[in-house]
């Protein structure tokens, strides 16, 4: 209890005895976010034309080529029903008229089907054009492609080095986010997307650079960990599975807090599609 005290300074702590029922509500993961006609929007006329317009076009490419040669695996996959490789749907899109269940009826018939007589019975080409509806109306409006999407998560810490507690957070710079993503630079998106503000640049930090700003940190404490002993704090409890590490107060820019919320990136020097 004094521990605790210690720790939360002027907050009361208090302990109970009792039965207890542990609840996980969702756990961080891979994602992947559809695009949007509000994201798009805020796009440079020059992004749009060589980059989103162009791939959209080249899903057309691959869409018409898949439904010409009967491939309705590359087909589904291609629409984003297939098995649970669904992507995360920003606002602004349609309902969807259909059930799940339709969906994998009607892919389960397709693929099995070796004659290619079963698309055109009604209820299953039925289904088919409403998904092929959707998929061209999301195309048109909002460029065709994925984001990765993660758990928004604060750069909190906390360990025991030789017997004594150290903990902080807040302490990379606004603007420097830790995910793992393959460019340095991009936008983080949190839906809905009501202005450009609500677009926010960052520069994703490297795990050397992480580990050089932890170190200052913690030395500013008092600790002097060593090399090895930062690198396991990084991995164990900055990198996580599916996570996206922000300061606080650029959290706020855009309404995020740490309450599981879900975030996409827009990542820089690429069209940010994923196949």
């Amino acid at each position: 209890m004094r521990s605790l005290r210690s720790l939360l300074g002027d907050q009361q702590a208090h302990s109970y005895r009792g039965p207890l029922v542990l609840g996980i509500r969702d756990v961080s993961r891979d994602l992947q976010f559809r695009s949007s006609y509000t994201v798009v929007e805020h796009a440079p006329e020059e992004s749009i034309e060589l980059e989103i317009e162009r791939h959209a076009l080249e899903q057309i490419e691959k869409l018409q080529a898949a439904a010409r040669d009967g491939d309705f695996t590359e087909l589904f996959r291609l629409l984003g029903t297939s098995e649970a490789q669904r992507a995360i749907e920003g606002e602004g899109d349609p309902g969807p008229e259909y059930t799940s269940v339709e969906n994998t009826v009607v892919e389960a018939v397709l693929k099995a089907d070796a004659t290619g007589y079963m698309v055109k019975h009604p209820f299953v080409n039925k289904q088919l054009q409403r998904l092929l509806a959707k998929w061209a109306y999301w195309v048109c409006t909002s460029g065709g492609f994925l984001m990765p999407g993660f758990t928004l998560a604060d750069d909190g810490y906390l360990f025991l080095d030789q017997g004594e507690i150290f903990w902080g957070s807040d302490w990379i710079p606004p603007e420097r986010t830790i995910a793992s993503l393959t460019g340095r630079e991009g936008l983080l998106v949190r839906y809905p997307v009501r202005m450009k503000e609500d677009l926010l640049p960052f520069t994703n930090l490297t795990a050397r650079e992480t580990v050089e700003l932890l170190g200052e940190q913690l030395r500013k404490n008092g600790c002097q960990a060593t090399e090895g002993r930062l690198l396991d704090l990084v991995d164990q409890q900055l990198s996580l599975k599916g996570t996206l590490i922000l300061h606080s107060e650029t959290a706020k820019k855009n309404g995020g807090d740490y309450d599981f919320d879900q975030v996409c990136v827009v990542e820089g020097g690429e069209e940010g599609a994923r196949d």
